[in-house]
């Protein structure tokens, strides 16, 4: 799942007494936000904007992080309604 690469890297940087353990939870979080970064960039267009301003850029990535989180509500709760939908028609 994480690459062999960022391994060494959390091991290269990283206190020499920190635990395995804590070095694959951070791993693991790391990961966790790439997935989500990418899914934005397809989702909510975070990738869809050439910098010129800062605030500019700051109000986009804003927009577009608001947006993706409202998406993802919707589909948690649009499915939430399926699920109990479907648990009526069967039960």
């Amino acid at each position: 799942m994480v690459d062999r690469d960022d391994i060494k890297a959390f091991i290269c940087f990283c206190h020499k007494d920190t635990a395995i353990e804590k070095l694959a939870e951070i791993s693991n979080k790391i990961f966790r936000n790439k997935k989500v970064f990418v899914e934005m960039k397809k989702v909510s267009g975070l990738g869809n904007y050439e910098v010129r301003k800062y605030h500019a850029w700051y109000k986009h990535i804003t927009l577009s992080c608001a947006t993706y989180a409202l998406l993802k509500i919707a589909a948690i709760h649009t499915e939430a309604d399926f699920n109990s939908q479907l648990l009526r028609i069967e039960g």
